[in-house]
């Protein structure tokens, strides 16, 4: 929906808000798909460099795992 059919459909009143209630519900979807995918990305960022911190633990002098 561009800015002139969101004006429109406010302009036209309450008979055609169902348009800017689908537009700001897909808006909500998109957002909450996002931040999940975030959240996704963050856990496997920090899986895996526990990973690598681990198997470098050898060459630091560390304990070997």
């Amino acid at each position: 929906m561009t800015a002139a059919d969101y004006e429109a459909a406010l302009a036209a009143g309450p008979d055609d808000w169902n348009a800017v209630w689908r537009s700001l519900q897909a808006a909500s979807l998109a957002a909450l798909a996002g931040a999940a995918m975030f959240w996704v990305a963050a856990v496997l960022t920090a899986v895996t460099g526990w990973d690598y911190f681990k198997k470098s633990l050898m060459f630091l002098g560390g304990k070997q795992s």
